[in-house]
């Protein structure tokens, strides 16, 4: 280890003083390290930026070109009000005017259709289920040209478990929460 403790001792062409050690890294080094620092901050900015635009509707930990892997389960009740079927939602609340940001005919699922569930999280109670799941379509991924995704809850798919029990192996989903629909 090397010790100033010299007034004035010198070491790689810097002067240091025993009370206070001052390296001077020359202008342009310091011009140099901002531009890269610069470069970097804005390259991870961009990396950010397109990561989070990129991801509004989808889930980030999900890319919306792949479908997850997760359980396959099978729909059901979904004949209880007819006519058949139930629009995958935007969100695990049951508002009547918002069942999809634009509700396209035959986008969600059917009674016996199969759906892979992504992740799950706590919602509005339908018949008593409160348990929402994040699922796709594999029956029919596309619907209308988009993929045929969303939150549907527990009570439409046939998970083996009762009212407000998750199945197991099925991750809670994190923040920020998947919109669907």
């Amino acid at each position: 280890m090397t010790r100033f403790n010299q007034p004035g001792q010198q070491f790689n062409g810097n002067q240091y003083n025993a009370d206070h050690i001052d390296i001077h890294t020359p202008p342009r080094q310091r011009g140099v390290i901002l531009v890269l620092l610069v470069i970097v901050f804005l390259a991870a900015a961009a990396v950010g930026g397109y990561a989070i635009f990129s991801s509004i509707g989808n889930n980030p930990q999900v890319p919306a070109t792949v479908t997850p892997s997760g359980p396959i389960y099978t729909v059901k009740n979904t004949s209880e009000t007819p006519p058949d079927g139930v629009y995958f939602r935007h969100s695990m609340q049951l508002d009547p005017t918002q069942p999809t940001p634009t509700p396209t005919t035959r986008f969600g699922v059917f009674i016996n259709e199969q759906v892979r569930v992504a992740c799950w999280t706590w919602g509005d109670a339908v018949y008593g289920d409160r348990v929402w799941y994040y699922a796709y379509n594999i029956t029919r991924p596309n619907v209308a040209g988009r993929p045929n995704k969303g939150w549907i809850d527990a009570h439409y798919v046939d998970d083996g478990m009762t009212a407000n029990h998750p199945a197991p192996g099925i991750p809670q989903c994190r923040s920020p929460l998947p919109i669907g629909g």
